[in-house]
């Protein structure tokens, strides 16, 4: 009898024992992912940060697999991640994929209960925008709107990131041709840009407001604005917005009749960059 209750305490402390190999090998399993998802998560970003758009979203849905099987939707790492793709997306025009992938992103915010302040203000913003790039101006507007409101009561009014809320609303208003009321937006971008020193953020308002006095024909105010974004874009390693800045410039220069300066600003823009 003894040696019965011996041979089944015995036979209880090697499954205890293996269930408890058995758990510890998933936790360092788990755990491995766990840094590989992170890994991919900051792979993604890195490529980003370079403009390496296709190689950012293949490290990025990478990590959002691994953390969505290991954390669940609900989990903020998780969330961050699948925000990230839908910036990702928006680089590669993939705007359906985009708008998609953020609408999940505030769906789950809600109702995760998740509050991350960042997380809530750049996925408002990048939502209307994705509206934007899908071409449903009215909804960006709407959403713009609320993501103005929500990044002001996060980061306060004089905060760099309020006025990038700002300058993307500005645009969807000049887009649906209410230049007054974009201007207006655009002036209050540039003075909060001002007080911060942000020069990325002067030089957009400054296009903004070029680019919306050049569709009226107004071009001397439309110069004033051009050349000083023009001067900051043209220290920027990516030239997509200085080019665009140019060719209104030149645009402009053509339009007041003032052909030999429009020459002048494209020969010398050329020499300098070889574009």
């Amino acid at each position: 009898m003894n040696n019965n209750i011996k041979r089944l305490t015995i036979l209880f402390m090697q499954i205890v024992f293996v269930y408890y190999l058995y758990g510890q090998t998933v936790s360092r399993q788990d755990s491995i992912l766990g840094l590989y998802a992170t890994s991919m998560h900051n792979l993604g970003l890195k490529s980003l940060s370079n403009n390496q758009l296709q190689e950012a979203l293949e490290y990025t849905k990478k990590a959002v697999d691994l953390r969505l099987e290991l954390l669940g939707e609900k989990n903020k790492d998780y969330i961050i991640s699948l925000h990230n793709l839908a910036v990702c997306y928006a680089g590669l025009c993939k705007y359906e994929d985009a708008l998609n992938t953020e609408l999940k992103v505030c769906n789950l915010i809600d109702v995760s209960g998740l509050h991350n302040d960042t997380i809530n203000a750049l996925a408002s913003r990048l939502l209307g925008n994705h509206y934007y790039n899908m071409g449903n101006i009215e909804e960006a507007i709407k959403v713009g709107k609320e993501a103005c409101k929500i990044n002001k009561l996060i980061f306060g009014d004089k905060h760099f990131e309020y006025a990038n809320s700002l300058n993307l609303l500005g645009n969807y208003y000049a887009t649906k041709g209410l230049l007054t009321e974009a201007i207006k937006i655009e002036n209050e971008a540039l003075s909060i840009h001002s007080i911060n020193k942000y020069d990325f953020g002067i030089a957009t308002s400054h296009m903004h407001i070029g680019t919306i006095y050049s569709n009226q024909e107004q071009y001397s105010l439309a110069i004033k604005h051009l050349e000083k974004s023009a001067n900051i874009y043209e220290s920027y390693l990516d030239k997509g917005y200085y080019y665009m800045n140019i060719a209104s410039l030149i645009n402009c220069y053509n339009g007041i009749g003032n052909y030999s300066r429009a020459i002048i600003i494209g020969e010398s823009r050329y020499k300098k960059t070889k574009w």
